[in-house]
């Protein structure tokens, strides 16, 4: 079985609508080869396994070392492949769930978005006094001495500029957002170059 594992101290619990699917204190960090984030596996006691039912098909294309599929029936609503098991090694009598299947995930109190945090990932946000300026086509947009650095493994330095240093009379703000487990939601603005419009 081409996984890595590493038992979770944290409480971990999935809701769907006011349905809480599992609520587990022994959950297990897995981390699938090929993969770039980890997801959880949880002791079938664990898990309303009275909500699942075993799967007509294989899911095509995820989790090969899957040995069994489940379908997920809320409140008559059924979410096809949403779960899986595996029938050897540490992971035998464990179910894991499609993330995005469940619609709330909490580790303790706190709302978890996109996947679970991976205990081998740093993210530390370090306040720094280096002077960021930031220009689009000749423009400045910000500028700013005490910006906060964003260092994350495997990933290039973010930087972070006080609002109070940002002109926003030269951005629209749009309706796009992104998650981020580590730094929840974020927004997002678009820049007008009125200097070169025309």
């Amino acid at each position: 079985m081409t996984v890595t594992t590493e038992p979770s101290r944290r409480w971990v619990r999935g809701t769907v609508g006011d349905t809480t699917i599992v609520d587990s204190k022994h959950p297990v960090l897995v981390w699938e080869q090929g993969r770039p984030v980890p997801h959880y596996a949880f002791p079938r006691d664990e898990v309303r396994a009275e909500l699942l039912s075993e799967a007509a098909t294989r899911s095509p294309s995820k989790h090969a070392d899957a040995t069994a599929w489940y379908d997920l029936t809320v409140d008559g609503t059924r979410i096809a492949h949403a779960a899986w098991g595996y029938s050897d090694g540490e992971l035998a009598d464990h179910i894991s769930f499609d993330w995005h299947d469940v619609e709330h995930w909490y580790e303790e109190e706190e709302e978890i978005l996109v996947h679970p945090r991976d205990t081998h990932h740093r993210v530390d946000p370090i306040q720094s006094s280096r002077h960021v300026r930031v220009e689009i086509n000749g423009t400045v947009v910000a500028d700013t001495h005490r910006p906060i650095l964003l260092f994350e493994t495997r990933l290039p330095t973010r930087y972070y500029i006080p609002p109070e240093d940002v002109n926003f009379e030269l951005l629209t703000p749009t309706d796009n957002s992104t998650q981020c487990p580590y730094k929840g939601t974020a927004r997002y603005w678009s820049f007008a170059d009125v200097a070169n419009d025309g």
